[in-house]
């Protein structure tokens, strides 16, 4: 009761400045969203993703436009273009030869899409082998 009292005084002193504080009022309890708000949005996170590939999609015939169409490889890229240039989207891939191509040969045309070739980085192992796994680390 004892806020709705000074509103109430302040608008009755302050007549012009009634509109203000009734914005004030409606403010307040959103403020406790704040924190909550910005741990959400904060640009400084560990890593995104992980986000998969499986070896279906290098089965198909590829073209950009089918590339930039895969929906896991779109939000890493996404991803990558909206953090800090010192980022990477890091390729996790099968060990092998096999794995190594479809890594490279992602790399390749990523980079011929325009993401440049310095913030894309390989690894070998730590996936299936009929997977990639991409992930966007700072």
């Amino acid at each position: 009761m004892g806020i709705q009292r000074v509103d109430r005084e302040a608008r009755e002193r302050f007549p012009s400045r009634s509109r203000p504080l009734a914005v004030a009022a409606m403010l307040r309890p959103m403020t406790r969203l704040l924190p909550l708000l910005l741990l959400l949005f904060s640009p400084v996170r560990a890593a995104d993703g992980p986000w998969v590939i499986d070896a279906e999609f290098w089965a198909a015939p590829r073209s950009g436009e089918a590339v930039l169409a895969e929906p896991a490889l779109r939000a890493a890229v996404d991803t990558l273009m909206f953090r800090e240039e010192s980022s990477r989207l890091v390729i996790r891939h099968p060990g092998g030869e096999t794995g190594q191509l479809w890594a490279e040969e992602l790399r390749g045309w990523l980079v011929s899409l325009g993401i440049p070739s310095v913030r894309i980085q390989t690894e070998p192992g730590g996936v299936r082998d009929d997977q990639l796994q991409l992930t966007v680390e700072p």
